[in-house]
């Protein structure tokens, strides 16, 4: 019988279960997203991760429920930004090999410690542009009433956020990123590892 050791760090049931999936965080259960959905090209979506200080994180990742295929898009990246808006850390461009295969698709990072102080950052992923054939669809989730998501009432921070359209990369690391607007009416599942 196969044992699964859960880290140390893990202090609780959804940490456990995070950590058994495979992820430092996520924002919900997999099978809880029911619905599927392209992300818009150009446009940088943002999720909430739970964090502690001293995680490592070297990848951001979302479930790919339709693979792409054909020629690649422009652009393929993830990174992690503050909740103040400052970029942290982001990927190379990764469209050679992003969301070839159904399940879950992991964009690598580069290697980030949270520091000191900080329960809480983004997960960012950005396509521009479009394959040639398929675009990749992904898990997600609407909010009741097919309204918005909002922000959450005792941080002010949205689950999701995303930018205007028209990005054509992610800002330089310790550059302030743009403009977000948090009344998102789909919630794509995301984790960090």
């Amino acid at each position: 019988m196969a044992v699964l050791t859960v880290p140390s760090t893990a202090s609780s049931r959804e940490q456990s279960f995070n950590s058994a999936e495979g992820f430092l965080f996520a924002n919900g259960r997999i099978s809880a997203f029911a619905s599927t959905n392209a992300l818009t090209a150009g446009v940088i979506y943002e999720f909430l991760m739970g964090v502690n200080p001293g995680d490592v994180i070297t990848g951001v990742s979302l479930f790919c429920e339709t693979a792409a295929s054909g020629s690649a898009p422009t652009l393929v990246k993830a990174g992690l930004s503050s909740t103040g808006g400052v970029m942290l850390a982001q990927s190379s461009d990764l469209k050679a090999s992003a969301f070839a295969a159904t399940g879950v698709a992991t964009l690598t990072t580069a290697s980030y410690t949270v520091p000191a102080g900080t329960t809480a950052l983004y997960a960012d992923v950005l396509i521009v542009g479009a394959w040639s054939v398929t675009q990749p669809k992904f898990t997600n989730l609407l909010p009741p009433s097919n309204t918005s998501f909002g922000t959450f009432p005792n941080s002010g921070f949205a689950p999701v956020q995303q930018s205007a359209g028209s990005q054509t990369d992610l800002p330089a690391n310790a550059s302030g990123i743009p403009s977000f607007t948090s009344a998102q009416n789909r919630l794509y599942f995301c984790g960090i590892s």
